[in-house]
């Protein structure tokens, strides 16, 4: 398993954040932490591992929808190949669902 496949399937947090960015279409990592409940230097570690996989990447400021732009705040999307990856996620989640329901 290399190094990629890592960071997606050992971290709730990663996927949190996948599925986060994917309801949300971009927003600053404070209010991300926030919104899957995780602190702000946990959720700061995990969003560098994102980055550095090609599942997140940085928004410049200067093009970010808002009026408040404060060059300090970094805001993030996710990838192509984030959005391919969430789509999977969240087609195994509907899968177990699925088998869960006929289950019972």
């Amino acid at each position: 398993m290399n190094k990629e496949q890592n960071v997606i399937l050992n971290s709730k947090i990663n996927r949190s954040i996948l599925i986060y960015l994917n309801k949300k279409f971009s927003d600053y990592s404070m209010n991300v932490g926030k919104g899957i409940k995780c602190s702000t230097t946990g959720s700061l570690n995990k969003f560098k591992e994102l980055k550095d996989n090609g599942l997140i990447e940085k928004i410049d400021n200067k093009r970010f929808p808002f009026n408040y732009r404060d060059n300090r705040i970094k805001y993030f999307r996710l990838t192509n190949k984030g959005k391919r990856i969430v789509g999977l996620l969240l087609e195994i989640n509907k899968e177990i669902k699925k088998e869960w329901k006929n289950k019972q």
